[in-house]
């Protein structure tokens, strides 16, 4: 069991490094549309630099009362190049009203 967590912990270690060292990671080499929004903006531009926490959410769902934390955690740490980016979705049909509804309770209610 050590041995596997060391190999993972050494494996982590040496991935961040690569990632480092390219100029765009490929998690992060596409463009994205913001959220009820004709914008969109290419991540690695925009936060190639930024610690990213992604969270899948779901308006609906029982761990909706997860987004005060996530938001308490951006607050504190955007100035540190900290990034909370939700992606929200209807696989398990909590967010069926659309992305103008999801934007409007996630900016009123967090």
């Amino acid at each position: 069991m050590i041995k596997k967590l060391f190999f993972s912990l050494v494996l982590t270690i040496l991935s961040n490094n690569v990632l480092a060292n390219e100029s765009c990671p490929s998690v992060l080499d596409f463009n994205k549309r913001f959220l009820a929004s004709d914008t969109t903006v290419r991540l690695c531009d925009e936060y190639r630099d930024h610690v990213l926490l992604v969270v899948n959410t779901a308006s609906y769902c029982g761990f909706t009362s997860q987004f005060e934390g996530l938001e308490m955690l951006y607050q504190k740490y955007r100035d540190k190049n900290f990034t909370v980016l939700g992606f929200p979705s209807n696989d398990f049909f909590q967010e069926p009203k659309g992305e103008d509804s999801v934007k409007e309770f996630c900016s009123l209610t967090y």
